[in-house]
């Protein structure tokens, strides 16, 4: 591995098969919680103009389900991104006990975890969650 590869490794899933219609209907639904996201207003605009999809997720739209559901959470989901292998996942990974937050010290198993990936996996129409490692390179 060199400098300008790394990876990232988590549970979670790959917003890449998401359908428009079933995009739409998230957003909607959970409007709300997109309102302080960075880039709000192409949320809004695919919203209004459901052709604007392509758009969208040329960027991307696993940035956008991960900030709804830590939100609605607690629980810090990222998206990395999009990976060499062209998956763009919303995932929750592991990482050192000070950079966590009160919610995530408690847990004492991933369950609760599955249980949150697997409602909104099952909400976007897409597959069960599954462990990720994925590749990224400059």
């Amino acid at each position: 591995m060199s400098w300008n590869m790394w990876h990232v490794h988590g549970h979670g899933f790959n917003c890449a098969e998401v359908s428009a219609e079933s995009l739409t209907t998230f957003f909607k639904k959970h409007l709300d919680s997109l309102q302080d996201h960075h880039d709000l207003r192409l949320a809004e605009k695919f919203i209004a103009e459901p052709e604007s999809f392509a758009e969208l997720m040329e960027s991307g739209c696993a940035d956008f389900v991960a900030h709804i559901m830590k939100k609605e959470t607690g629980y810090q989901f990222c998206a990395p991104g999009t990976a060499e292998n062209g998956e763009d996942c919303v995932l929750f990974t592991p990482c050192y006990p000070w950079q966590m937050n009160e919610k995530e010290r408690a847990l004492t198993s991933n369950v609760p975890l599955l249980q949150i990936l697997t409602e909104y996996s099952k909400e976007l129409g897409l597959e069960e969650p599954d462990e990720y490692d994925l590749v990224y390179q400059e």
